[in-house]
């Protein structure tokens, strides 16, 4: 059974680890080898080298991957030779030909795209005589087409990533890998894109496109917040996130219309004057509501935003009508997450307050609002938030997890220790502060620790 292994697409080279120590084999010869005494030799070599994370189950699952990524690489150096001066016209032809072919297929050109478009040109490429050569190439002709676009912002683009990654947020991961996967992921592609279109739209879309693939999500949040300072700022006003006001009913909702529709609920129960209008079965509520959401959702992505705030009034109308208050908080809970996994956090935090003044004494809204908070870096006002849940929900394990997660990402880590501690005493049984404790030790270089904490948690949760 293999238990590690990585792959050397440029050399066509793969190198697991199983029971009998370490081995070898490239595509071009099937065989393995036994390179327990030369793997030094391999890992100090230039080529880029990729761990397979978790370990195929077996060589013929290896050789598989290793395959595609040896493809990967044989394009991306088919695509670059098409740029390069010192060959000549016809090398550079064939070598267009061969990589328009390999462009049909999309994990390949995924790849290619993701690299050629989201890293610096070299001041030799050849880029003008690339196009020329590949305008009977659709594909190939287009990628290199839209790197000539582009190709001003992609460094600075870059140069905002690298300042979080190496010296503004901590994360506890190697910087290089992270940078490595938003590349190879394409989410760098994918901003140089909409920065070079101006596209304001499509920067907020980066989280919804690729907060599934690329970890940690709240790295992702700050590279779009950042891009959207720089870059629009004096174009864009962007409407000031709600909820700056913390104190013990800390969600300052605004006196619109849901506010005051959700206002006059509440008086109404006070005078038990609060039974429903409508008359409907369960499941047919259940129903409706979901399908409101959906249409909000499906709006909110298309950029229909008067459409999102007409059908928000109209699902607060609908719980108005047929069901009970309680059932209006989860509901606006359920859609200001998934508006928030989304990326729109500031309307999340909109709905979160909506949700906090129909229930101030449901711990969902709460930390779910702070959890936002967190997620696009605005950390006080998160810790500020968790402080009020915890206190107030003292039984509640999300309350001061994300209190002590919160001191973490701060850099705040004996502080986070501390948090952790008083977790995982007062919730034994909870895997995630006991987690979190062995990840900060993690953070912090204390592997010894964080060993046992981990030893300690897998002994019990397995």
């Amino acid at each position: 059974m293999i238990s590690e292994a990585f792959i050397i697409g440029d050399l066509d080279t793969a190198i697991y680890r199983d029971k009998d120590g370490l081995k070898a084999f490239c595509l071009k010869d099937d065989s393995t080898i036994d390179c327990t005494r030369d793997i030094s030799l391999l890992l100090q070599s230039n080529a880029e080298k990729r761990y397979i994370t978790p370990p195929p189950a077996s060589k013929e699952a290896l050789t598989k991957d290793l395959r595609t990524w040896s493809q990967r690489h044989y394009l991306l150096k088919l695509i670059i030779t098409g740029m390069d001066d010192i060959c000549s016209d016809e090398t550079r032809i064939y070598c267009i030909e061969e990589a328009e072919l390999l462009l049909a297929t999309k994990p390949l050109a995924s790849f290619t795209r993701a690299r050629l478009l989201g890293c610096p040109l070299p001041e030799e490429a050849d880029l003008t005589q690339a196009q020329y050569l590949s305008k009977a190439y659709t594909n190939a002709y287009f990628l290199y087409q839209k790197l000539s676009e582009i190709k001003a912002h992609i460094e600075p683009v870059l140069r905002i990533l690298k300042a979080l990654l190496y010296f503004d947020f901590e994360h506890g991961n190697d910087p290089d890998e992270l940078l490595r996967t938003f590349v190879d992921e394409g989410v760098v592609a994918d901003a140089v894109l909409a920065i070079a279109e101006h596209n304001f739209g499509q920067v907020e879309e980066l989280l919804f496109t690729h907060a599934e693939t690329v970890q940690p999500k709240q790295l992702l949040t700050l590279f779009i917040n950042q891009l959207k300072e720089v870059y629009f700022s004096d174009t864009i006003k962007i409407k000031p996130i709600k909820g700056t006001r913390i104190e013990e009913n800390f969600v300052d909702t605004a006196a619109d219309e849901i506010s005051q529709l959700i206002s006059d609920w509440k008086n109404e129960k006070s005078t038990k004057n609060n039974k429903p209008k409508k008359k409907l079965r369960a499941a047919d509520v259940l129903g409706k509501v979901t399908i409101q959401k959906d249409s909000i959702l499906k709006h909110l992505k298309q950029g229909k935003t008067s459409r999102v705030d007409k059908e928000l009034k109209d699902l607060v109308h609908f719980h108005h009508e047929t069901g009970e208050l309680q059932h209006l908080c989860r509901t606006l809970s359920d859609l200001a997450a998934r508006i928030n996994r989304m990326g729109y956090h500031e309307l999340a935090l909109d709905i979160y307050g909506y949700a906090q003044q129909t229930d101030a004494f449901d711990p969902v809204t709460i930390t779910g609002y702070a959890e936002t908070l967190r997620s696009i870096g605005r950390f006080d006002d998160a810790l500020a938030a968790y402080d009020i849940a915890k206190n107030k929900f003292t039984n509640n394990a999300i309350c001061i997890n994300g209190y002590a997660e919160t001191l973490r990402s701060m850099g705040r880590f004996d502080d986070a220790l501390a948090a952790y501690d008083i977790a995982k005493n007062k919730f034994s049984n909870d895997v995630v502060c006991i987690n979190g404790y062995a990840e900060t030790l993690r953070s912090i270089g204390r592997f010894d620790d964080a060993l046992a904490a981990y030893d300690i948690a897998k002994n019990k949760f397995t």
